[in-house]
């Protein structure tokens, strides 16, 4: 018998096979809600601003080195740039978020590095591109 909300609330206080509905009642529905909930949650999804932002980045970073794609993908280039604006919102000089970024990505160029490093001060975090030189 499937079970229902309506069914729930009617036979709340009713027993079945020694136990009372109402405990289960609860348990169900609370169940119900958490799957209703998680089914309804996601990855928040990025403004438009924000997508725009990362096109643009990208698209800088992809006209200064074409075959950057065989060091980093995209979605790895856009994580490389926020983490600089990070390091950057941390108070940090442009020297020391090269070295940051270097140390944690030997496997990537210094020229690579740089260049996203610029094209993220200029596209994904602005305030800061003052600091780029």
């Amino acid at each position: 018998m499937p079970v229902t909300l309506s069914f729930l609330l009617n036979n709340a206080g009713r027993t079945l096979g020694g136990r009372r509905w109402r405990a289960r009642a609860s348990r169900s529905l609370a169940a119900g809600l958490a799957v209703a909930m998680l089914a309804s949650c996601g990855p928040p999804k990025p403004s438009p601003a924000k997508v725009a932002a990362q096109q643009a980045f990208l698209g800088q970073v992809h006209t200064s080195d074409p075959g950057v794609n065989g060091v980093r993908s995209n979605v790895e280039l856009v994580r490389l740039g926020n983490a600089a604006c990070t390091i950057f919102a941390a108070g940090s000089s442009y020297q020391s978020v090269a070295n940051k970024l270097g140390a944690e990505n030997s496997d990537v160029s210094s020229y690579v590095l740089g260049i996203v490093i610029t094209s993220a001060a200029e596209h994904l975090c602005p305030k800061y591109a003052g600091q780029v030189q």
